[in-house]
C-alpha cells in the first residue's frame, strides 16, 4: 500500500539510509515509512546494495573529508544539476558501482524539479544516493592499508556502517517462525522495526510498541501486519536512554501500560 504523501517522501529513502535527513525530516519520513509499502520495498533494495558493497571489504570509518566531498557533490547537484562524483580508487568494485549508479531513472516534470531544488538535501536523485552508498563503502577499501598499519602498531580502527540492525527475541509459542529486526540508522535517523511472519492480531486488536526506560514502559507506535505477517513501523521518538524495545498485542487504540506479555523484544 502506498502511504499518503508518497510523492513528497519517495526521494527521501536513500537519504534516510545514509542518515542525511535532518531530525525533523527523519521523523516525518519514519512515520510515512510505517504505512508505505513502496518506500519499504525501495529501502530494502538500497539496503541490499549497501550491504553488498560494504561487505566486500573490511569496514573502516570513511574520513570526514570523504563524507564532506560526497555531501558537497549531492548539494551541488540539487542546485546546478548532475556533477561528477568524487574520485575514489576502488578498482575492484568499479564495475559494481558503475552498474548501480547508471540505473535508468524517471525525469520529474520541470516545475516539480524546480520546486524540489529549493529543498537542499531533501530530494537527491536515487542514482546519486546509491552512488553515495557505494562511495562510503569504497572509502573503506581505500583505508585498508591504514587499518592494517594501525593494527600492527597497536591502534584500533573504528568500524562504521550506514546503519545497523539488532535482531529481536521472539516468543515462538505466540509467533512460530516469526522474526524481527530493529534497524538503527546512522546520525540520528528514525529507527525502524521490521517484522516478518508475525500473526495478525486477534479480532479488533493491534500491535503496540513499548520503550523501556529504566522501570518505565513508555507507549510507542501502533501497527498492524499484512496477511503474510509482514510489517514495518517507525520509532519517531528515537532510542535515547531506551534499555529495550518490546511489542505486545493490545486492544484497538492501544493502552498506556502493557496488558500482556511481549511477543517480541529487543535489548539495547
Amino acid at each position: 500500500m502506498t502511504g499518503r504523501g508518497h510523492e513528497r517522501h519517495r526521494d527521501d529513502v536513500g537519504a534516510y539510509l545514509l542518515g542525511a535527513l535532518s531530525e525533523l525530516e527523519g521523523q516525518a519520513f519514519g512515520q510515512h515509512l510505517a504505512r508505505c509499502t513502496d518506500c519499504q520495498a525501495e529501502l530494502e533494495r538500497l539496503r541490499g546494495a549497501s550491504e553488498a558493497l560494504s561487505g566486500a571489504v573490511e569496514p573502516l570509518s570513511p574520513s570526514p573529508e570523504l563524507k564532506d566531498r560526497l555531501m558537497r557533490a549531492v548539494r551541488a547537484e540539487q542546485v546546478d544539476g548532475p556533477v561528477p562524483a568524487p574520485a575514489v580508487h576502488a578498482e575492484r568494485d568499479h564495475e559494481t558501482v558503475t552498474s548501480i549508479a547508471e540505473e535508468p531513472e524517471s525525469r520529474p516534470a520541470r516545475g516539480r524539479r524546480a520546486r524540489r531544488r529549493s529543498r537542499w538535501l531533501r530530494a537527491p536523485r536515487p542514482a546519486t544516493l546509491v552512488a553515495g552508498v557505494a562511495l562510503l563503502a569504497a572509502g573503506a577499501a581505500t583505508g585498508l592499508g591504514l587499518a592494517r598499519t594501525l593494527d600492527s602498531t597497536g591502534g584500533t580502527p573504528t568500524a562504521a556502517r550506514p546503519e545497523r540492525a539488532v535482531a529481536a527475541e521472539v516468543d515462538h509459542l505466540k509467533a512460530p517462525g516469526a522474526r524481527a529486526d530493529l534497524v538503527i540508522p546512522a546520525r540520528g535517523g528514525v529507527p525502524v522495526l521490521d517484522v516478518r511472519g508475525l500473526p495478525e492480531p486477534n479480532g479488533d486488536r493491534v500491535y503496540e510498541v513499548w520503550l523501556k526506560r529504566g522501570e518505565r514502559m513508555v507507549p510507542g507506535s501502533l501497527f498492524d501486519v499484512s496477511a503474510g505477517g509482514n510489517g514495518t513501523v517507525g520509532i519517531p521518538d528515537g532510542l535515547d536512554e531506551v534499555d529495550a524495545l518490546l511489542v505486545t498485542e493490545e486492544p484497538a487504540g492501544g493502552r498506556r501500560t502493557p496488558t500482556g506479555r511481549p511477543i517480541l523484544s529487543v535489548d539495547l
